[in-house]
């Protein structure tokens, strides 16, 4: 069924048809439920939160709805005033630059349910969970029902398989998840020639929740993978994408004390000035008028034609050669 991939559950967005029926509004639904597992994760992070009013406000950018919900900003700000006007969140500005800061109201989203706060009904931990009841879920409009629970009016239970999520695997994985697991895998292969293939679909997942749900770029995450495999402790302990985003604190900080960036800079640094060098040698040699260097580059004139060679390109050195042997300096 590899063919048929592009049509398996990671390519829908799950939205809770109840809710979405109450508000008269699919990407209302989509938002809020996004809104309650952002505020969910910084919760449980204990960050990024902003007191105000006695409420724990938590900011959501537009970046972030359009890469997480394909949402443009008209679409999210439409749904923005849905919600608002159910009164179901409340959203400010702060900050310089300023930031979209939200606060979700338990309260009267449970209403809705005919529940109180901190009932155990709807989730885990007293909060609701939209994406567990009576989901459907969506691709380019169309929606197709998931299964219900049954009983409880379509609400599922909690208690029951607590560690199973209906939308776990319901976010499309992007191309960059993707090359980050081959480049990892690569990496591994060159210390470990003997290192099995990886589930790349399943290594991406990982990345792709470091990026969506931990909060690293996914340049931060390939810092991280290049650290990993060039550290002799812990290319022997990374050998998968799961076991990177478990060791990514840990990484980080042993990456910032070793200052693995500024070693790196310093190396692309070094092989820079020796081009340079290079190229003021042959320079030097050439007939007059023919050759001169530059702070980037050497630009050679040749039979009434102009080369322009940069030190930053692959293959600096046997092209300026090539160049001098036209201009009969070098053999």
């Amino acid at each position: 069924m590899g063919s048929l991939d592009f049509l398996d559950s990671s390519e829908y967005q799950i939205y809770n048809r109840r809710l979405a029926g109450h508000l008269h509004s699919i990407n209302a639904a989509i938002f809020l439920s996004e809104l309650i597992n952002r505020e969910k994760y910084h919760r449980e992070r204990k960050d990024t939160f902003l007191q105000n009013d006695g409420k724990d406000w938590f900011f959501y950018t537009i970046e972030k709805g359009v890469e997480r919900l394909a949402m443009s900003r008209k679409e999210q700000d439409t749904a923005i005033k849905i919600l608002e006007k159910h009164k179901f969140i409340k959203k400010t500005q702060k900050g310089l630059p300023a930031k979209r800061y939200f606060w979700v109201n338990e309260e009267e989203i449970l209403s809705l349910y005919g529940l109180q706060k901190k009932s155990p009904s709807l989730s885990r931990g007293g909060k609701l969970d939209v994406t567990n009841s009576t989901n459907c879920t969506v691709e380019k409009g169309q929606t197709t029902p998931l299964k219900k629970d049954p009983g409880h009016n379509n609400i599922k239970n909690p208690n029951k398989n607590p560690k199973k999520e209906t939308s776990r695997n319901c976010v499309a994985l992007s191309e960059a998840s993707f090359r980050l697991v081959d480049l990892l895998s690569s990496l591994i292969l060159e210390n470990c020639p003997k290192a099995k293939n990886p589930d790349r679909d399943k290594w991406a997942r990982d990345i792709d929740r470091m990026n969506r749900i931990d909060g690293y770029s996914f340049e931060e995450i390939e810092t991280l993978i290049r650290f990993s495999q060039q550290d002799e402790f812990w290319q022997g302990n990374i050998l998968s994408t799961a076991k990177l985003r478990k060791q990514a604190t840990q990484l980080s900080l042993k990456m910032k004390k070793s200052d693995f960036k500024t070693q790196k800079a310093k190396k692309e640094e070094k092989n820079y000035d020796e081009m340079k060098e290079f190229a003021k040698y042959w320079v030097n040699k050439s007939p007059p008028g023919t050759a001169f260097y530059y702070s980037e580059k050497v630009v050679l004139k040749i039979n009434g034609d102009i080369h322009q060679l940069f030190y930053s390109e692959n293959g600096f050195k046997e092209q300026l050669k090539n160049g001098m042997r036209k201009l009969g300096v070098a053999r």
